[in-house]
């Protein structure tokens, strides 16, 4: 029986979101604590009309 070990810095974290901010930003500040941090974050918008690319924006360099 073989026991794989799991490598946080080799996942990847997928967010689908539309006008969701308020969501969308609690969801971030609670993956930039994530220790260790993933090792990919994609966030997929829907073609939000709220200000969504500015919050994903301001997280942009505290992310993966």
């Amino acid at each position: 029986m073989s026991t794989a070990s799991f490598d946080p810095a080799s996942a990847t974290i997928v967010v689908v979101t539309y006008n969701r901010t308020p969501l969308l930003t609690r969801l971030l500040e609670s993956i930039e604590r994530m220790s260790p941090a993933p090792g990919h974050l994609v966030i997929v918008d829907n073609a939000s009309t709220d200000d969504t690319t500015e919050v994903v924006e301001s997280f942009r360099d505290r992310l993966p």
